[in-house]
């Protein structure tokens, strides 16, 4: 570990391309990951800019891990958070525990700027290694389906225990990405935020909100509705209501990988959520 310099991620341009040219060789299909999306990530996010640390091996950018500023319910208290983003490790520099290291540092910079806990979603594995390495709790599959019904919102649910806070800034800040474009629409009282998926004829569902507390969104990165089509629903909710015979669950075997909440506290005493007790979607992490 000493052959690594490890600094704090910043958003100047270089550096910038620096990260895209590393997630380029770690995940060539990702076409996305420009340096207009991670400034947009990093920098513009209105809940605080980047927090993580890159590791150099000389010029060589050998390593990044980073999480985010976002705000959150839990238990009631609306609280500073972060989550769980971007990890990449250069192939000649895997297997070194620069992972281990660089998410260590992340957190505990994220807990020194006021951070309540860290948030993620892990695919089958890298779960074990944020388990057992970096002390998270597992919160449970998140589920997915392909529905063919609009779904609804039930308004006598439960409070949940978990929540990521979107004021109308955050939701602004949020549909601006460059990478994607977004449409609205409006079903059985509730509005869909919608997102491609990258597989024809599929929209992602990232989001109900009742109509009447729906906060505008008439940026330039938001669409109009298109011609009805299915819809894909990824995550946890017990508010979220489907209508029977209204879309089924995605088998495993269609899925790219499972994706598993996890949670870690990083203020000592916080009652531990349950993970019947929260309410996550597509859109409070970076699915889409």
């Amino acid at each position: 570990m000493a052959d690594y310099e490890y600094r704090p991620v910043g958003v100047e341009t270089a550096e910038l391309a620096a990260v895209v040219e590393l997630f380029a060789t770690v995940w060539p299909a990702a076409h996305h990951l420009t340096v207009d999306y991670v400034r947009w990530l990093y920098a513009d996010n209105p809940s605080g800019p980047v927090i993580g640390y890159n590791a150099w091996s000389g010029a060589a950018l050998a390593g990044h891990y980073v999480v985010i500023p976002i705000r959150a319910r839990i238990h009631g208290q609306v609280v500073p958070a972060a989550l769980s983003l971007n990890t990449a490790v250069h192939p000649a520099h895997q297997g070194k525990g620069l992972f281990t290291e660089l998410a260590r540092r992340s957190y505990e910079m994220a807990r020194t700027r006021g951070a309540h806990h860290v948030i993620g979603v892990a695919n089958a594995n890298s779960t074990p290694g944020f388990l057992r390495k970096l002390e998270f709790h597992d919160l449970g599959p998140l589920d997915a389906r392909i529905l063919w019904a609009a779904p609804t919102l039930d308004a006598r649910a439960t409070p949940a225990a978990w929540e990521r806070v979107w004021e109308p800034h955050d939701l602004a800040w949020r549909v601006r990405n460059p990478s994607r474009r977004y449409t609205l629409v409006a079903k059985r009282g509730c509005r869909q935020i919608l997102a491609p998926t990258g597989r024809y004829g599929i929209l992602a569902l990232l989001k109900l909100d009742p109509l009447s507390e729906a906060a505008p969104l008439d940026g330039w990165a938001v669409r109009r509705p298109l011609l009805p089509r299915p819809l894909l629903w990824i995550g946890r909710s017990a508010r979220v209501r489907f209508r029977p015979l209204g879309g089924a669950r995605l088998p495993d075997r269609f899925r790219a990988s499972p994706l598993n909440l996890v949670i870690r506290y990083l203020v000592p005493g916080t009652p531990p959520v349950t993970p019947d007790t929260v309410e996550f979607a597509a859109l409070d992490f970076d699915a889409y």
